[in-house]
């Protein structure tokens, strides 16, 4: 299971292992100043791993599929190490919080995609309905999927 969790083979089984669960975001791989990012309507997350970059770089602006788990979509608490040039944060307006005890679940949308963050209350932030908040996208643990086929482009 754990290995089904951390390198699915493809988006149904990307999706059908973990609560909640994985986000999906349909996109396009562009190249940039030597860089490759995902890009959405605009939002760019920078692909930094050279293995990954390897693999995607065959998918220069073609449509692609990002896959991302709700654990790992932070608030600017969780990962405020990560970088103070703010590489990999987009802002997303919050519809639901979800308290759970020891984690909770925040509901968002950046134009239009409808995306879940799952954190530590320990990491958390005062955040209410209708705010918009700063997002982490800890792309090292992205999943990228073929827009036809399905099947997890980099395992």
């Amino acid at each position: 299971p754990l290995n089904l969790y951390h390198k699915p083979a493809n988006k149904f089984v990307a999706g059908f292992i973990g609560s909640p669960a994985m986000n999906f975001i349909n996109g396009k791989i562009i190249k940039e100043d030597g860089k490759l990012y995902f890009d959405f309507v605009g939002n760019r997350l920078l692909i930094f791993q050279e293995e990954k970059c390897r693999v995607l770089e065959k998918y220069v602006d073609k449509e692609i599929v990002l896959g991302i788990r709700p654990e790992h979509i932070g608030n600017r608490l969780t990962k405020i190490e990560a970088d103070s040039a703010k590489v990999n944060f987009l802002t997303g307006k919050v519809s639901i919080v979800e308290h759970m005890g020891n984690e909770e679940f925040l509901y968002f949308s950046i134009l239009g995609f409808e995306l879940i963050s799952r954190i530590d209350v320990t990491k958390s932030i005062a955040v209410s309905y209708g705010e918009e908040n700063e997002f982490y996208f800890d792309m090292e643990k992205a999943h990228f999927f073929d827009k036809d086929t399905e099947k997890n482009i980099v395992i």
